[in-house]
């Protein structure tokens, strides 16, 4: 868990970060130079869940053995998708993206 005092606001303790793949964590589905350090660095302190339309089917392959979760949207509706993925994680969370609301639905791997 990460605790953020805020002067004159309620302390926040979040347990949950909800991160977009490309485009936050990576470019043209290719993971960042130092991402996969930072993110094996943050994931003591913090349960890590990753958010992508993986459009350029990379994801599970450049996440593979990192400490996170993988959530591939499938094609359509993904804002209740998104919806939908954050109601399954408790209120303490924070999302980082440019789709910024970090929301989803797990597709299962081994159908793939």
């Amino acid at each position: 868990m990460i605790k953020i005092e805020i002067p004159g606001h309620e302390t926040l303790r979040l347990k949950h970060l909800w991160l977009d793949y490309n485009g936050t964590l990576a470019v043209d589905g290719e993971l960042l130079p130092g991402v996969a350090e930072r993110l094996t660095m943050l994931s003591r302190q913090i349960g890590i869940r990753v958010l992508t339309a993986d459009t350029f089917g990379r994801a599970a392959e450049k996440l593979a053995g990192l400490p996170c979760m993988l959530h591939i949207l499938t094609p359509g509706q993904q804002a209740e998708q998104k919806r939908a993925a954050l109601l399954t994680t408790p209120p303490t969370h924070s999302s980082r993206g440019p789709s910024a609301g970090p929301q989803l639905v797990q597709q299962d791997e081994r159908a793939r």
